[in-house]
């Protein structure tokens, strides 16, 4: 009673609300509850949704913290889901043991081995699929058709903070990433850099100080070490479409085969003329074991020759002969394979083989000519030791060896140029490292607050009109004053 004396539009609005339940409402009792009710829900509303935000803010702010960025990899091949040197591509190489080791010890933090391991699993990736994608996937799924291949090229990378100060942390991120590009630029020029160890000029001399070598052996290790570099340049004139590229490739290409005529070509006659050995006895052992092994091989080619011309004789029979032959001859070739090389074009591949044998043959024979020379003149040599050697030729083996370092030194810092642009500035970071809490996203918290608070405030001030209303059934009716009811009699 005391309620309706203060606030007498209070009874008005029990009366209002106090319909059937069971009645149906429209689209205007609920439009008259809202706007009757308005500034009540308002107050509702923003007392729940005040207590949502306190109680979510002061969640997520005990929630642990992350750093967290995107990394975009846009290498030639990541569309087929291998690097540039055809190899498979694996993102579990950013959270290997000694990535996370180096990149612990460049973020001036703790970088024993135990540390890594234990930093190692918590370092997440996970790969960004495109809405496109998704949607696709989703529909072949729901169509029971199995997923289009895709590889991903950009990935989530998010580690905890674990402790440490989030300025730490950002430059922990960026030493990760640093390192990641430095292994795998690493990896890939490893098939393409070539070890200058073993081009230096001191090691050449020391080959002069060396027993086991012969002074004539080492223009043959020059020429030996050619041939690795030959090879990465064609790797590389394959890999490289960049014409600057291709250029620089085309220079030392020509300086390789400059050093080749002069350099190289000199060694060999001063080797030659000089006519002299380490050890006469070693010398003759060797050139003799080579001539023998030159006679097998042209032994073995001969004989390739002979069973390849007679196969050809054969093929050119008519085929029952051969047949016939075959059943009487043991010696003659099989008839199911006769029979293969008549019916098909196969005489051109054999007589191609022929051709290949006799050139392998006149070349063997051209170096059993040059051994039986070397054997003459190792006979006939003087044996000098490393120290009496004469400064000629000391000289010709100093600088070809260095004329050769540089360019593969050249080559490398080809190689090391091409990697920097192809696969390091191929790995970016393009949103972060930033520092944030390891919850979900704050505008979906939001959304559901802010729902929550207004249902809330709905059914709390419908609760509260359905209380008014039933406390107004409940309460007796007040009596009549005593005048007002002897008037009304006397009325």
């Amino acid at each position: 009673m005391l309620d309706e004396q203060r606030h007498p539009s209070l009874r008005h609005d029990q009366q209002k609300y106090a319909f059937d339940q069971d009645a149906e409402l429209d689209l205007l009792d609920i439009t008259r509850f809202f706007y009757d009710n308005r500034l009540r829900l308002a107050g509702c509303f923003v007392l729940l949704l005040s207590i949502g935000l306190g109680g979510l803010f002061a969640w997520r702010f005990t929630r642990p913290l992350k750093v967290q960025g995107r990394l975009v990899l846009s290498f030639k091949g990541i569309e087929k889901g291998v690097y540039p040197d055809g190899r498979k591509f694996s993102i579990a190489t950013l959270r290997s043991p000694d990535v996370v080791r180096a990149a612990l010890m460049d973020a001036k933090l703790a970088g024993d081995r135990a540390a890594a391991c234990r930093l190692s699993p918590d370092v997440e990736v996970a790969p960004i699929i495109p809405r496109s994608v998704a949607a696709k996937w989703a529909k072949q799924d729901k169509d029971g058709a199995p997923r289009e291949e895709y590889f991903p090229s950009e990935y989530a990378v998010s580690f905890a903070l674990a402790g440490l100060p989030r300025e730490a942390g950002v430059r922990l991120f960026k030493a990760l990433v640093r390192r990641y590009r430095d292994q795998e630029k690493d990896m890939e020029s490893s098939t393409l850099r070539l070890a200058t160890k073993n081009i230096q000029g001191d090691y050449y001399t020391g080959l002069l100080q060396d027993s086991s070598y012969e002074y004539e052996d080492i223009p043959r290790i020059l020429d030996a070490g050619v041939a690795p570099l030959n090879a990465s340049l064609g790797v590389m004139f394959g890999n490289a479409a960049d014409p600057v590229v291709q250029a620089e490739l085309k220079g030392v290409q020509n300086d390789l085969a400059a050093w080749s005529t002069t350099r190289l070509e000199t060694l060999k006659a001063l080797a030659s003329a000089a006519g002299i050995v380490k050890n006469r006895e070693t010398a003759s052992a060797r050139v003799h074991y080579r001539l023998n092994e030159n006679n097998i091989l042209i032994q073995q080619k001969t004989g390739e020759i002979a069973e390849a011309f007679k196969l050809l004789a054969a093929v050119q029979k008519p085929q029952p002969l051969l047949i016939g032959q075959a059943g009487k001859d043991s010696t003659a070739p099989d008839s199911v394979a006769l029979g293969n090389l008549i019916g098909g074009n196969y005489i051109s591949p054999v007589v191609r083989r022929i051709a290949d044998l006799q050139q392998e043959t006149k070349a063997l024979e051209a170096d059993k000519i040059r051994l039986e020379k070397d054997a003459v003149r190792v006979a006939q040599a003087r044996v000098v030791a490393p120290g009496r050697l004469p400064a000629g030729y000391r000289d010709a083996v100093a600088s070809a060896s260095k004329e050769l370092e540089r360019i593969v030194g050249d080559y490398n810092a080809i190689v090391d140029r091409y990697l920097t642009t192809t696969v390091s500035n191929a790995i970016v970071v393009t949103d972060g490292p930033r520092v944030v809490r390891e919850a979900p996203a704050l505008y979906l918290q939001l959304a559901v607050i802010v729902l929550l608070s207004g249902l809330l405030a709905v059914l709390w001030v419908r609760l509260e009109t359905f209380s008014w209303a039933a406390r107004e059934e409940t309460d007796p009716a007040p009596e009549t004053p005593a005048p007002i009811r002897r008037a009304l009699q006397a009325e």
